[in-house]
């Protein structure tokens, strides 16, 4: 089923979101978000160790590169996720470890980042359900749990990285994720298919419910309980707040839903 995914993602071109100037990032970006247009193989990932990825030779001049025959694959990587945190082009960065203490990083860009509308209800998925586990990662968080990752092989600039490789090498992006003993994966075809809404911060599935406008919020969710939640910061505006029904990648949901799924008040009650 899985596979079948992978192939409709690769498949479908859609523009979820514009893109602001100051939020999805701009080095080998094409590569990154898989819109550069050259083929990808989604249906056979290749299971591979950290050791042999480190091992796999980057590209000549890796800033101006196209996409390579090793990133026109998916790989699976067994290892522990030892530290994450929401970077400053919205991806949420990965550092990978194994067991003699080699590491990669593995980067889940934000939705709206995407060109592809099944491949940004991956990525949201993958995110939302990080935030539910470890909170906002407004800083550093060390899970240091053993998961599997999947994702498309790509050799990044090395400009000082946390965690990264020593040849650049990263899993960017991640298709799917799972915890030992909890799955924090892609959705099946089926779920995918029928899922409602934008991706946009509009609308999408539980936990967390959005709503288009306030009045509908106010039905659902009770007067007083009804705030303005940024999607990307995870930041929450109450009523009385400047910010409140005009903030970009925002939307109206209840305040006990958004406090349940980690999201926080922006500062000083606004």
């Amino acid at each position: 089923m899985r596979s079948w995914l992978f192939a409709l993602i690769g498949a479908l071109a859609f523009t979820v979101a514009s893109v602001p100037v100051w939020g999805c990032g701009v080095e080998l970006w094409s590569l990154k978000v898989l819109s550069d247009g050259a083929p990808v193989d989604f249906s056979n990932p290749v299971q591979i160790t950290i050791a042999q990825l480190i091992a796999k030779q980057p590209p000549s001049r890796v800033r101006e590169h196209i996409r390579q025959s090793f990133e026109q694959h998916v790989y699976v990587v067994h290892a522990t996720l030892t530290e994450y945190k929401l970077e400053n082009d919205e991806d949420f960065h990965l550092v990978l470890e194994d067991s003699a203490g080699n590491t990669i990083i593995a980067e889940i860009p934000a939705p709206d980042c995407a060109t592809n509308v099944r491949l940004a209800r991956v990525w949201q998925d993958l995110r939302q359900n990080l935030v539910n586990r470890y909170g906002i990662p407004e800083r550093w968080e060390y899970p240091d749990a053993h998961v599997t990752v999947e994702g498309v092989g790509f050799f990044d600039v090395i400009h000082g990285q946390r965690g990264v490789a020593p040849n650049g090498v990263e899993l960017h992006p991640v298709l799917a994720l799972t915890f030992a003993g909890a799955s924090l994966q892609v959705p099946t075809l089926t779920s995918v298919q029928n899922r409602q809404g934008t991706l946009d911060g509009r609308r999408t599935s539980t936990p967390l419910k959005y709503f288009d406008d306030e009045q509908t919020a106010l039905r659902a969710c009770g007067n007083g309980n009804v705030v303005w939640l940024n999607t990307r910061s995870g930041i929450y505006h109450f009523a009385h707040s400047r910010w409140y029904g005009i903030s970009r990648h925002s939307a109206y949901v209840c305040k006990s839903a958004a406090d349940a799924s980690g999201y926080r008040p922006a500062a000083n009650g606004e």
